[in-house]
Parts: structure tokens; sequence; C-alpha cells
């Protein structure tokens, strides 16, 4: 696949193509022998004409020049020359070998921020009928922060996106802004202003110079250029020209003067000239201008250089980065380091390409994101992420119950044995009530509920980790960064919480009581068992009273006999041959943890719970991370 970029300019264009695959920046082409070429168009022998060939050639007619710069004021003239200029252009990228297949190319072009969306819907339907294939708009500030992302030859820091970004691109018919905090267009995104641009320099620049004529000859210029607009338009060109010069070497100029001139023939001959020194560019930079609403070039430049830090003010820039062809002129680079006097300053070495290249890279982003957005969006439904919990779930019961079992018996169990003990509870089922209720308050405690959520996120890493491979994955399909994608390890708060959500909480009553059930049983289950009992004794008489309990069970039957034991108030002579610690042997610990991860494994609707709550936090994560991801691209 391949991606093209065409910067349609009010003075200058520029197209450039990047494929999928590549790794070097984004080739430019030429058109009409030029990288970057004129924004002009004519009428020769029904067919247009662009670039410098629609002024330069003899017989060519309709010949127009900035006309997107007044596809605000004029939108139905200046589309006609859009689209006459759109379908020249499109005629010549036909021909380059670099771009077949022609039709299954894929086209940004670019469009200033403040334009509304019926007027960009209009511009897109144009270009596709003028001929360029499967055409999308973005703004062209837009474009200036993704070739700042991606240009290797800024000067930018690696990890400029982390902080606040403010992005300029100065044309020739507007001054556009992109606002970039974190990596994304953060709350004001894309603004600016769609009537200035270096252009109007070139329009005060020809007036100066048509002031400047001798009266009569003054004279029969303006009449010209009111009868004829093509020659008017050779004249606003000639006009660019001495100002790029101008602004492409100022130190050279301000010992001698740029001197241009261009011949009229159309009533005779008239001959124009172009004189820039230091003094007329700041003269015409402070004078009104109607197009600016009677504000001068220098005063309208800084209002939207105080507006744009107003904007931006809770989050001041750390990085402007310059681009656009006006953004060589030196007074205008001294404006913004003024207005933002903290901020690292970055300007485009070659900003008559950089936006061409910053559409390119948004064509190819934007591809890319839909198909990474369309399967993650496949992957979270197909349930990849819940089947990780469930695979890694035993080993969360196993972790649990070993937590739970050691805080349990050591601090539950062992005391009511020993309080039964030495008399102070008559008789075994006082006892497991005991356990019962010291074991629910334990579990509530928070420093337990910390150590069961520290156990969790434990846990929870593992889940992750099996889920960062498959996603890894995505992101190398898709040329992400595997680490704008990366599950963060799961983190406590100092209240003990998970700080990435409810991960754990599930239901804390429910897994308390389950628990609890558990231990209760298992510890029933070690006095009452038989051969459980006779290992609390010791000596002949536990013996004895081991093959004494076997005759009852087998006689009354085990559940019986087990009431009758649990209700039994026993001598204390029996009761002080019990092992002081016996429940918490390691043979008891080991039986009663076997059984409370049984239990816990056997509660399916406890198991399913955590399995679709932890799905469903770590889903919405990953969804939150891609869109995050996104936006960081974009």
């Amino acid at each position: 696949m391949t991606y093209i970029g065409f910067d349609l300019g009010d003075g200058e264009s520029c197209v450039a193509f990047l494929t999928l695959d590549t790794v070097i920046e984004p080739r430019i082409l030429s058109v009409s022998g030029s990288m970057s070429f004129l924004s002009a168009v004519a009428d020769y022998q029904g067919e247009p004409l662009v670039g410098s060939m629609a002024l330069s050639t003899q017989g060519a007619q309709n010949v127009s020049i900035r006309f997107k710069s007044r596809v605000r004021r004029d939108p139905d003239g200046a589309l006609e020359d859009v689209r006459r200029f759109v379908r020249g252009v499109t005629q010549q990228l036909r021909a380059a070998q670099e771009l077949e297949p022609f039709d299954q190319c894929k086209t940004t072009v670019g469009c200033p921020a403040g334009w509304n969306d019926s007027l960009r819907a209009r511009y897109r339907t144009l270009c596709e009928e003028a001929g360029l294939p499967n055409v999308t708009l973005t703004s062209e500030s837009r474009a200036a922060f993704l070739y700042a992302k991606n240009a290797r030859g800024l000067q930018a820091d690696t990890d400029f996106l982390a902080g606040s970004t403010l992005v300029i691109d100065i044309g020739s018919s507007t001054l556009d802004f992109a606002y970039v905090v974190d990596g994304r267009e953060h709350g004001v995104g894309t603004f600016g202003d769609t009537h200035l641009g270096g252009g109007v320099l070139d329009e005060c620049i020809l007036e100066e110079a048509i002031r400047s004529a001798p009266p009569a000859e003054r004279e029969k210029i303006e009449a010209v250029f009111r009868q004829s607009p093509t020659w008017r338009s050779h004249a606003l060109y000639a006009a660019r020209k001495v100002k790029e010069a101008y602004f492409l070497n100022e130190e050279k100029y301000e010992s001698e003067p740029c001197i241009g001139s261009v011949r009229i023939y159309y009533d005779g001959k008239q001959e124009l000239f172009f004189r820039l020194t230091p003094e007329v560019i700041w003269q015409i930079c402070r004078q009104p201008v109607a197009e600016l609403e009677n504000r001068s070039f220098l005063a309208s430049l800084q209002d939207a250089l105080n507006r744009a830090r107003q904007q931006t003010a809770q989050n001041p820039p750390q990085t402007v980065v310059l681009t656009g062809g006006a953004s060589r002129m030196a007074f205008f680079r001294a404006q913004c380091r003024e207005t933002f006097p903290e901020a690292k300053l970055i300007c485009c070495p070659e900003p008559e390409f950089s936006i061409a290249r910053g559409l390119a890279y948004a064509g190819r982003t934007d591809e890319l994101l839909k198909a990474f957005r369309e399967e993650i969006h496949l992957y979270l439904s197909g349930n990849a992420v819940e089947e990780a919990a469930r695979a890694q779930l035993p080993a969360l019961l196993h972790a649990l119950s070993e937590l739970f079992t050691s805080l349990i018996a050591q601090q539950c169990a062992a005391p009511a044995a020993d309080a039964w003990r030495d008399g102070s509870l008559r008789t075994l089922q006082q006892m497991r009530e005991q356990i019962a209720r010291d074991s629910r308050q334990l579990l509530l405690q928070p420093q337990t509920q910390q150590q069961m959520r520290a156990t969790a996120a434990q846990w929870l890493e593992n889940v992750q980790d099996m889920l960062q491979t498959q996603v890894d994955a995505i992101c190398i399909r898709y040329k992400i960064p595997c680490e704008m994608m990366r599950l963060p390890p799961p983190e406590l708060r100092p209240d003990g919480a998970l700080a990435s959500g409810k991960l754990l909480d599930i239901d804390a009553l429910r897994m308390i009581e389950t628990v609890v059930g558990a231990i209760v049983a298992a510890v029933g289950a070690a006095l009452c068992g038989g051969a459980g009992l006779a290992l609390l004794m010791e000596g002949p008489l536990g013996l004895l009273a081991g093959a004494a309990i076997g005759v009852v069970a087998a006689l009354l039957g085990k559940p019986a006999l087990e009431s009758l034991l649990m209700r039994a108030d026993l001598p204390m002579p029996m009761r002080k041959m019990m092992r002081k610690g016996a429940l918490v042997s390691p043979r008891s610990l080991a039986k009663m943890e076997k059984q409370l991860e049984t239990a816990l494994g056997a509660d399916s609707a406890l198991s399913a719970q955590i399995v679709s709550d932890v799905a469903k936090e770590l889903d919405a994560f990953i969804e939150r991370l891609a869109a995050k991801t996104e936006i960081r691209l974009t």
C-alpha cells in the first residue's frame, strides 16, 4: 500500500509518498519539474497546467494563484480553481511509476484547522472528483505534529511527546496551531487563523511596488490588473519570489537591497520593480492591512501567538515546533521565542516539505490504527483475557489458601485450641464457633485485606504477563511501539487498594464466608476425624481414643459421632493431653490448606465472579490503553 500526502498550499504545494513497510522518511515527488511547486493553474488546449508552467507557457489562459486563501470568502470561484489545480496535479501523479497502481493509493490532503465540517466535506469531494484516489482530510497542523514526531532531521528530544508541545504551522494563507500534551492533541487541539499567512505579505509587497512606480506607469499597471487577473497573478508570483529570496538570506540584505521585477505585456509593455530592505519589510509588516481588518501583519501575528499562549496557559508548551514556508522569517521566530521564552524552539529544516511528509505519515498512521483498533476489539471480544484469568485461577486459589490458612491457624485456631485445652471453652463446638468468629474479624481487618490484595496483585501480574505477549504481537503487526501498550504491574495504594481499579475487591463478604466455612470444616475434620482426634493427644490414651472412636463410629455412624464429640464436655486430663500447637503443626496446616483450596475451587460462583471481574477490569484497561495509544499516534 502507498500513502500519498498532498500539501495543497496557497503559495506552493508539495506531494510526498510513503509505503506501508518503509522505514525511511516519505519521499517527495516532482510535479512540473519541481519538488515544491507553485500553486498556480491555467488552461491550455483544454487541459490544466500547474506550477510554473501555468505562468510560463505561452497561450495559457485563466491563470490563477492564491486560490486556497479565497476558499472561505469566495468558495464557488476558488474551489473551481482548486478543482482545476488538483486535476492537473493528478494527471502528473498518475504517470509516476512510484505510485502504481495509482487507484489503490490512499491520499491524505491537508486543510486549515479552522475549516468547518461542511467546508471540509466539500473540499474532500472536490479532490476525489478531480481524480485523487481514496481521499481523507487532516489538519495541516496535525500533519506538522506527525512530521515533528517522526522526522529524523529534527533535533527534538526523543521524549518530547511526554511533555506539552505546540506546533505552529505558518503557510501562505493560514496560521495553524496543534497543542499536544502527553503525545495527544489536548483540550483545544488544533486551532488558528484562517486568514493570516505569508501570502498577506505577497500582496503588501505587490502594492508597495505599485505605489513606488512613477504615476503614469502606476496608472497603466493598475488598469491592466483590473482588466486581466492573469497578469496580476504573474506580478503577485514575482512579489512572492522576491520575498522568499529576502527571507532566505536576511543577513545578506541588511547591507544591500533584494531586487526583482516583472514585465507585463498586455496593453503595451510595463515593468514593475520590487526593492526589499529591512526598512521596507519593517514598514510593510507594521502597516494596516484591509484583509486583516486594518490590523498590521506584525500585530496580527502577535495577537495569534498571545491567544495560543492563553489557551495553553494551564500547561505551557515545553517545546515549540515551527514549520511552514513562512516560518523562515526571522522576526516571526523572534516573536515565538519572546511569546514562549521557557520553551525549546525547533525549526523544521525543510518547512516546504514537512506538511506533505506529515500528511503521508497521517495516511499510514490512520490506516494502521484502524486495523489495530479492529484487531484489539476482536481480541477483547474473543474472551482472551477471561481465558488467561481462568488459566491462572488455580494459582490464585492456592496462594490465597496458603495465606488464609497461615493467618487463621496462627491467630485464631491455635488460641482457641489453647482455650479449650485450658478449660476456658467447654466444648469443641464452642472452640469451633470462636474460630469462626475470630476468623471473620481477622479477614475483615485492613491489614489482612491488604495482604490479600498484595497476593492478588502478584497473581494479576502473572495474568498480565500472559496477555502482554499476545498484545505485543498485535502491536508488532501494526508498527506500534510495544511500550505504548505496556500493561503496567498492579500497584497497591497506601490504603492497600489496587490502584488499577476494583480488582479483587470482589464481593469481600462472599469471599470471607467461603474461607471461614472452609477453615471451620477443616478444623472440624481435624478434630473429629477419628485418627485426627488421636493426633491431638499423646501416648497410649491417644491411641486408645483413636481405637475407641473407630469402634463407636462403626456402631453410631460418623455424623452422629462427630455431633457427640463436638458437644461433649471432655474431662481436663483428656484436654491436657492435647499437644500444644497441634492445630498449627505442618501436617494440620497442610490438611487445612488443601481443604480450603478445594472449597474455594468448588465454589463455582465465586470462581466465576473472580474471572469475570478480573476480565472486565483488564478488558476495559486494555481498551483504554489502546484508545490512548491511538491518540498518541494521531
